[in-house]
């Protein structure tokens, strides 16, 4: 078999351990969160998940990751990251920050920002006013956010948050600013509005 179709067949594979779908209109639970996408989207499987994030969270994408990505922090416990250092970083030493139960909400958007610093994809984030929302059917907060990547590709942001029981459950919605944002931005609205806690 020619070198160049093992290839193909290899990153074949692999594409199909790391996603799974996500079909429209079909109720999926991701991290303790049900949601009923409007339309398909591609969800990271346990394969990709234990390679790069931490306990609790997941990723949906529709286009890859870089472009555009719906990333569920399903209940984050005190002291546990928002994030997970890939295993060839050097620096693997240094922790990344935590959430903290008494964080303000401030706080906890501070935090999601140093979290995407410290993970180097970006060198900075422009955080909008935080402001009261209602998410998951209890009081919690928003945020609008942006930053310019490595790429040097502009990408614009929105995240609903509220801590319950000492715990953080958010959903965090990032898009490139010229085509991404604002195609995605309805859906990803009416996925804040809709979705709810599995044991409510």
């Amino acid at each position: 078999m020619p070198r160049l179709v093992i290839l193909a067949l290899a990153l074949l594979v692999t594409a199909c351990a790391a996603y799974s779908l996500a079909p429209a209109g079909a109720p999926q639970t991701v991290q303790g969160i049900v949601v009923v996408p409007g339309q398909s989207f591609n969800r990271s499987t346990a394969f990709n998940r234990a390679l790069t994030l931490p306990d609790r969270v997941e990723i949906w994408t529709t286009d890859g990751e870089e472009l555009d990505r719906l990333t569920f922090f399903g209940g984050i416990a005190d002291g546990a990251p928002l994030g997970k250092l890939p295993p060839d970083r050097s620096d693997r030493e240094q922790p990344l920050p935590v959430f903290r139960a008494g964080m303000a909400e401030g706080d906890i958007a501070d935090l999601f920002v140093a979290n995407i610093v410290r993970l180097g994809r970006a060198p900075a984030v422009v955080i909008d006013a935080i402001r009261p929302a209602t998410f998951l059917g209890l009081p919690g907060f928003r945020f609008d956010f942006s930053y310019s990547g490595g790429d040097e590709i502009d990408r614009r942001g929105s995240a609903l948050a509220t801590v319950r029981d000492g715990r953080l459950w958010m959903i965090v919605f990032e898009g490139t600013r010229l085509l991404h944002h604002d195609r995605l931005m309805p859906e990803v609205e009416r996925i804040f509005a809709t979705a709810r806690l599995r044991d409510a």
